[in-house]
C-alpha cells in the first residue's frame, strides 16, 4: 500500500497510508509535537517597527495639515533625477496609509502620541496667548465668558481639523462643519466640566490640605475676594494710602475691597477661630469712635476749632474793638451838621398835632418852643413811645440849645443806639420801631457829613453782617430749609468772612450731633449720604476741604457696612458660633434632632461642613482675618500681591488646562467626519 511520509520538525519522519485525510495527519502532528508556534507577522507597515514609532506618528498626526506638507515635500523631492517622480495624490495616500496602519497596529500607543500631540498645542497656544479660552481665564473672567471664549477655539481648532482631515472639496468642507461644532459644543462645555470637577473635588482634598498649607488655601480665599471685588492688590493698597492721607488709618482691606471683603470678614466673626474675638472687639471699638471722626471732619470742613457761639462772640468783640477804632476821630470832629431831619423824625412821632401847628407857624424842627404847650398837654396821657421819642430828641436838641456840630451829633447817635438795643433786649418793639427812623435820619446825617465817620459806619455794617451770618449759617442746618435756597443765600453773603461766619454756624450743630454718636455704635455718617446732603455739604465747606470732606464720609459709611456685615444683628448666629466653639458639635443640628426633625438636622451638618469643604478651617480663617484687618499699606502689599499671585496662578493653569482640551476637543471633533 503507498505512504504519505512527513518530515517532523526535529528531523523525524512520519509515514501514514495514502489517502489520509489532512486534519487526521495535523492532529496526529500535533499530539506528538504540540501546537505548532505561529510564525511572528511582519508589521504591515515597514516605517513603524515599535509602539514608539505610532507614538510619534500619532503626535504627528495632531498636527493639522501635517500629513499634506510632508507629501508636498516628499513631491518635490521625488522632481530630482533618479526618483520615481510619483503624483502628490499618490504620496498624500501613502502617508495617510501609512497614519492609519500605525493606527491600527498600536492603537494605545497612537492614542497617547495624539494626546501628548495635543497638550503640545494646547500649552503652546495658551503661552503664547493665542487661546481665548486661557486669556479670559488668566483675566478672572466668569465662567459663562470663559465657556464662550471656549467654545469659539473649539470651533477654530476643530474647523482646521476638519478641513485638514477631508481628501476632497466636499469632504474638507464637511469636515469643517463637522469640526466647528463639535467643537464649539465640546469648547463651550469644558470650563463647566473643569468647574465641576474642581467643585467635587474641592471638598475631598480642602480638609486635608488646608491644615497642611494654610497660607496658600488664605491666598486663594484673598484672591477670590478681589476677583468678585474687581480689584487688585494695587487698588485695594491705593484705597488704604488715601485714607491713611485723609487721616482715616482705621479704615482696613475688607473695607478696600468691598462686598466681596465684608461677606468673607463676616464668614471669620460668624466661625469659632482664634481671631474671631480679636477681629469683632476691634470693629465694635472702631464703629465706637465713629462719632468722634465725624465730628473732626465737620470740624475741619468748618474752617475753625470754635463753637458757633465761641466764633459768634469772637466777631463781637472784633466788631467792638474795630468800632473803637473808626470811631473814635468822630467824636472829636467839630465839622457843622444839620439835624433837623432827625429832630424832625422825632417831632411828627412825638405829637402830630404840635407838629402840624408849628409848620404853619414856619417853625423849623429844632424850635422846640412853638411845640412845647401843645406837647405838655398831651403829656396828662402817659404814653412811654412819646417818652422815648422825647428823651431821643433831647440827644439833639432842646428849647435853648441844639447840636451844632458832628461830635456833639455822634454822641447823640452813640445814646439812641443804646436806647434801641435796651428796647429790643426787653422786647419793647414799639419803642423800637418808632426810634429806627430817628436813628436812621441821623446816621444819614453824620454820614453827609463826615467822611470819616461813612467809612467807620460802613465797617461797622460789614461786621455786624458777618455777627449775623453765624446765625444765617444755623438756620440753613434746618431740615425745613431748601438746599437751592441755601446756597443761592451763602453765596450771596457780602464776602468771604461772612462766608465763613455762615460755615461755622451751618457745620456747628453738625457736629454736636455727631460728638452726641460717639460710644454709642450708632452710624453718625446716615443723615449725610443722601443726594441733598452730597449737593450742600462741599459747597459749605471751606475751601479745599470740600473733596475731602465727602471722601471721609464715604468711607466712614463703607466702615459702617462692614462693621455691620461682619456682626449684624442676629444674636442667634453670635449664640450658635459660640456653642460651636465651646462644644466642637453643631448645636443647631442636635436642636433639629431632639425636636425630630433629621432632614434639617442633616443639613444643618451639610452647612457647618461647608467652611470645610471649601478649605476654610480655623488655620486658614486666622490668615484671612490678619489679612482683612490690615491697615498698614505696605504690609497689606505684601500679603495681597501674594494672594493674587497666587490667583493669577491658579487662572493661568485653568487656562492652560482648557487651551489643552479644546485642542484635544477640537481635534478628535475634526476628524469626525474624516473618511
Amino acid at each position: 500500500m503507498a505512504e504519505i511520509r512527513i518530515q517532523g520538525p526535529d528531523g523525524s519522519s512520519f509515514s501514514f497510508p495514502e489517502g489520509t485525510p489532512g486534519d487526521v495527519i495535523e492532529t496526529a502532528m500535533r499530539s506528538h509535537y504540540g501546537a505548532p508556534k505561529p510564525e511572528p507577522q511582519k508589521p504591515s507597515n515597514p516605517r513603524v517597527q515599535s509602539g514608539a514609532d505610532a507614538a510619534i506618528l500619532g503626535a504627528l498626526d495632531s498636527i493639522p495639515f501635517l500629513d499634506e506638507a510632508a507629501s508636498g515635500i516628499d513631491w518635490a523631492l521625488d522632481k530630482l533625477p533618479g526618483r520615481r517622480g510619483r503624483s502628490y495624490d499618490e504620496l498624500l495616500k501613502t502617508n495617510r496609509d501609512e497614519f492609519a496602519g500605525a493606527q491600527k497596529e498600536y492603537p494605545t500607543a497612537y492614542l497617547g502620541g495624539q494626546i501628548a500631540g495635543g497638550v503640545a498645542q494646547g500649552v503652546g497656544l495658551a503661552g503664547a496667548g493665542l487661546s481665548m479660552a486661557a486669556n479670559a481665564a488668566r483675566s478672572g473672567a466668569g465662567l459663562a465668558r470663559t465657556a464662550f471664549t471656549s467654545g469659539i477655539d473649539g470651533a477654530l481648532m476643530g474647523g482646521v481639523q476638519g478641513v485638514g482631515a477631508g481628501e476632497d472639496f466636499e469632504g474638507r468642507l464637511g469636515g469643517a462643519v463637522t469640526g466647528i461644532g463639535g467643537g464649539f459644543a465640546l469648547g463651550s462645555a469644558a470650563p463647566y466640566a473643569v468647574a465641576g470637577a474642581t467643585a467635587a473635588a474641592k471638598p475631598l482634598i480642602a480638609p486635608l490640605m488646608s491644615r497642611v498649607r494654610p497660607q496658600g488655601f488664605a491666598n486663594n480665599a484673598l484672591s477670590d475676594a478681589m476677583r468678585r471685588g474687581g480689584v487688585s492688590a494695587d487698588d485695594v493698597v491705593q484705597r488704604l494710602e488715601d485714607a491713611s492721607s485723609d487721616g482715616q488709618m482705621a479704615f482696613n482691606v475688607a473695607d478696600a475691597i468691598g462686598h466681596s471683603g465684608r461677606r468673607m470678614l463676616s464668614t471669620v466673626t460668624r466661625t469659632p477661630n482664634d481671631a474671631r474675638q480679636g477681629v469683632v472687639e476691634a470693629l465694635e471699638a472702631r464703629q465706637m469712635e465713629q462719632g468722634r471722626r465725624v465730628a473732626g471732619a465737620f470740624s475741619d470742613a468748618s474752617g475753625s476749632p470754635m463753637t458757633a457761639d465761641e466764633y459768634k462772640t469772637a466777631l463781637e468783640n472784633l466788631r467792638s474793638t474795630e468800632a473803637g477804632i473808626n470811631y473814635g476821630p468822630v467824636m472829636s470832629e467839630t465839622a457843622p451838621i444839620d439835624v433837623n431831619g432827625a429832630v424832625a423824625q422825632a417831632n411828627s412821632r412825638i405829637s402830630p398835632l404840635a407838629d402840624q401847628f408849628a409848620r404853619s407857624q414856619g417853625a423849623v424842627p429844632t424850635d422846640l418852643s412853638v411845640r412845647s404847650s401843645i406837647e405838655a398837654g398831651e403829656a396828662q396821657l402817659r404814653d412811654p413811645i412819646r417818652e422815648a421819642l422825647k428823651t431821643a430828641r433831647s440827644y439833639l436838641a432842646g428849647e435853648n440849645l441844639t447840636a451844632s456840630n458832628v461830635g456833639q451829633a455822634f454822641r447823640a447817635k452813640t445814646n439812641l443806639d443804646r436806647m434801641i438795643r435796651d428796647a429790643a433786649d426787653n422786647n419793647r418793639g414799639g419803642e423800637v420801631e418808632a426810634l429806627l427812623p430817628v436813628q436812621q435820619a441821623l446816621d444819614d446825617a453824620l454820614a453827609r457829613t463826615s467822611p470819616t465817620y461813612a467809612a467807620a459806619r460802613d465797617a461797622y455794617k460789614t461786621s455786624s453782617a458777618r455777627v449775623d451770618a453765624v446765625g444765617l449759617g444755623r438756620k440753613m442746618d434746618a431740615g425745613r430749609t431748601r438746599v437751592d435756597d441755601n446756597l443761592v443765600a451763602f453765596e450771596q453773603l457780602p464776602d468771604d468772612e461772612a462766608r465763613a461766619a455762615a460755615r461755622v454756624g451751618f457745620f456747628d450743630p453738625k457736629i454736636r450731633a455727631a460728638e452726641g454718636k460717639a460710644g454709642t455704635g450708632a452710624n453718625a455718617v446716615r443723615p449725610y449720604i443722601s443726594e441733598s446732603a452730597r449737593r450742600e455739604l462741599p459747597a459749605f465747606a471751606a475751601p479745599g476741604e470740600g473733596d475731602l470732606l465727602m471722601r471721609r464720609l464715604g468711607r466712614e459709611q463703607t466702615m459702617f457696612e462692614t462693621n455691620h456685615a461682619a456682626l449684624g444683628n442676629s444674636k442667634t448666629a453670635d449664640n450658635l458660633a459660640d456653642q460651636a466653639d465651646m462644644a466642637r458639635f453643631d448645636p443647631g443640628a442636635f436642636s433639629a434632632l431632639l425636636q425630630g426633625r433629621p432632614v434639617a438636622a442633616a443639613m444643618s451638618l451639610v452647612a457647618q461642613a461647608l467652611n470645610e469643604g471649601k478649605g476654610l478651617p480655623p488655620p486658614v480663617l486666622n490668615r484671612v482675618a490678619q489679612a482683612l484687618m490690615e491697615t498698614d499699606p505696605r504690609a497689606a502689599r505684601a500679603v495681597l500681591e501674594a494672594a493674587q499671585a497666587k490667583g493669577t496662578t491658579n487662572d493661568a493653569v485653568r487656562g492652560r488646562a482648557l487651551a489643552i482640551m479644546n485642542a484635544l476637543s477640537g481635534s478628535g471633533a475634526g476628524r469626525l467626519a474624516a473618511p
